[in-house]
């Protein structure tokens, strides 16, 4: 027989992707909990600018001398600095995080039977029996098997778009659906 050749040579490390799925278990928990954190800073914000409008009134009225007044100004500007603050450091440690979630949800799905990756084994099949010699019995039993294999991957492709197409592409045909039921 001919010496094996490897065509398609696709290996799931599992340990990378249960690793990069527990990072983005935790990135998704974090990003929740900076969102929440930007949220109560600019809603606490709010608050004390409505207070800052308060404070001008009571002070225009006459009901607040002017050294409660800076004195209760001064802190309010303080706490919205305060906040100010958490809201830009919450919020460029929201944007990297999401990057770093996104990269690893990339790593999962190329590490997976994802459609590109079926998709590109299917060309490189494609490519090996277009070279593949049938002028002997071995190169005829390789053009089998590859034929073979190319014919599974090409299933697997059609039985994932086939799952794609059927739950996004049915928009609108709502009385074809009803026919079956």
């Amino acid at each position: 027989m001919a010496d094996e050749q490897i065509i398609v040579d696709i290996q799931v490390d599992s340990k990378e992707v249960k690793t990069a799925e527990n990072r983005v278990d935790e990135l998704t928990d974090s990003i929740e909990e900076l969102g929440n954190r930007i949220a109560t800073a600019r809603k606490q914000n709010k608050q004390f600018k409505k207070d800052q409008q308060d404070l001008n009134k009571l002070y225009k009225d006459g009901a607040i001398s002017s050294d409660k007044y800076e004195k209760e100004v001064d802190k309010l500007n303080t706490k919205i600095k305060t906040n100010n603050k958490v809201i830009a450091e919450s919020s460029v440690e929201l944007s990297k995080q999401k990057r770093e979630r996104t990269s690893n949800i990339k790593l999962i799905n190329s590490e997976t039977n994802s459609l590109a990756q079926l998709e590109a084994k299917a060309s490189l099949l494609n490519k090996a029996i277009t070279n593949q010699t049938t002028a002997t019995k071995e190169g005829r039993e390789e053009y089998a098997r590859l034929n073979e294999e190319l014919g599974e991957t090409n299933t697997q492709i059609n039985e994932q778009r086939l799952a794609f197409n059927d739950s996004t592409k049915n928009i609108g045909k709502y009385k074809d659906s009803l026919k079956g039921a």
